[in-house]
């Protein structure tokens, strides 16, 4: 099975706002950064500034419902290093769900199979809600977090929160939830330039400070991107954007 390579490829951050206190947590010891939150969060944006703006090489897997097999994500997991130029050690046997489902055996497998260099890299593994069998999910994190050198730093993204990260890392973990991925009023003013503070404060208020409205909001003057995107904007609200659009 070929891997669709655009999986391998981060978003491109450019042109977005840079949310410099998100990337703060990034700056810390912790071994993992895990960030949740539903689909249009901001999650990918702000790994992707994180890739930008640390001189780090980095290994990047996008999953999605094909991995949801433990052996199909293994595979594509595999073609995934290996794109980056990392030596891999192809198992000469079958990989089974029996063998990637016992923990005694998938570790000293991935061990032999991930020939990881000691040079610090990051490795990401977005949407890993996809992987459907948590209990896989938990044994490979763990795995991947055992046989990776101690200056290599795992980012991962979930559109759930996910109870086992602390169970997986311990307490070596940076966790950016939900709340925190919300837009703030600054960020908002930033973004689409409001000067109004009543007015911004409804906009955060009808948005939930969600990124991927207030992104499609900013600089709009089609009426019926308001519309779709905000359906409790009242004419007045809408009025209000399309005049300081002009």
């Amino acid at each position: 099975m070929n891997l669709n390579l655009t999986r391998l490829i981060p978003p491109d951050p450019r042109g977005t706002l840079q949310r410099n206190r998100l990337l703060k947590p990034f700056n810390c010891c912790a071994p993992a950064i895990w960030v949740s939150g539903p689909p249009g969060s901001g999650k990918s944006t702000l790994v992707a500034s994180y890739l930008k703006k640390q001189d780090l090489p980095f290994v990047y897997y996008r999953a999605d419902a094909e991995d949801k097999e433990p052996e199909v994500f293994l595979q594509n997991l595999i073609q995934c290093f290996s794109s980056k130029g990392f030596k891999m050690n192809p198992p000469s046997w079958t990989v089974t769900g029996e063998l990637l489902n016992e923990m005694d055996t998938l570790l000293p497998f991935l061990e032999k199979l991930f020939l990881i260099p000691e040079a610090a890299f990051v490795f990401v593994l977005e949407d890993i809600d996809s992987i459907e069998n948590n209990s896989f999910m938990v044994k490979l994190l763990s795995c991947i977090h055992t046989i990776l050198p101690s200056n290599c730093r795992m980012v991962i993204t979930s559109h759930e929160p996910v109870e086992c990260a602390i169970k997986v890392f311990e307490e070596n973990i940076e966790i950016i939830d939900e709340e925190l991925l919300r837009f703030n009023a600054n960020e908002t003013r930033q973004l689409l330039d409001a000067k109004d503070n009543r007015y911004l404060q409804r906009v955060l208020e009808l948005t939930n400070g969600r990124a991927i409205t207030l992104s499609a909001l900013r600089g709009s003057t089609d009426l019926s991107v308001f519309k779709k995107l905000v359906p409790e904007f009242s004419p007045e609200d809408i009025l209000y954007f399309l005049l300081r659009a002009i």
